[in-house]
């Protein structure tokens, strides 16, 4: 992953019914510190790495 990519975002320690996978701009990932900073809903989050995944072609037509 790199800056600028869409990546899913889904909280893992979230575990309400409720709460879907959101996708978002990624601004920053640092590998050592597996950590991203993302772009959501107009605020800067930082989150653990384990928790995004790269947007592929069907995540962007299906939320397009």
């Amino acid at each position: 992953m790199k800056a600028g990519d869409i990546v899913r975002w889904t909280p893992r320690r979230l575990t309400a019914a409720w709460f879907k996978t959101t996708l978002c701009l990624l601004v920053e990932y640092k590998k050592w510190e597996k950590m991203g900073t993302i772009l959501v809903d107009g605020e800067l989050i930082r989150v653990r790495g384990e928790d995004l995944e790269k947007a592929g072609k069907k995540d962007l037509t299906r939320h397009g």
